[in-house]
């Protein structure tokens, strides 16, 4: 069966689920949790996937670890992400984004 949607819009329920290791943190992986989502139509048939990376980020510089190790041990999707947000000195750019290939947009 085709579901065709109207007006371009989802209707149903999304479901999210993560799995997250318990402390003590050893790799710098383990403070970035996917978090998978699947998204149901009205009669609970699956229509799609998200995945999320939810990064602990507070727990990490409390446990004296580093946010670009993070990003950059968990996947080369992180990496220009937080190129985006934080300069050379892990200052986090103020209203304005910088992209790898040089663009700049301010706000």
């Amino acid at each position: 069966m085709e579901i065709t949607p109207v007006n371009d819009e989802f209707h149903g329920t999304v479901n999210f689920s993560v799995s997250a290791g318990l402390v003590p943190w050893g790799d710098p992986s383990e403070y970035v949790h996917p978090v998978t989502g699947t998204a149901l139509d009205l009669n609970e048939d699956e229509v799609g996937r998200i995945t999320l990376k939810l990064v602990s980020a507070t727990e990490a510089e409390n446990q004296g670890g580093r946010l670009f190790d993070l990003c950059d041990a968990d996947s080369a999707i992180l990496e220009p992400i937080y190129a985006t947000l934080f300069d050379s000195k892990a200052k986090q750019r103020m209203n304005s984004t910088s992209s790898r290939d040089g663009t700049t947009c301010s706000s």
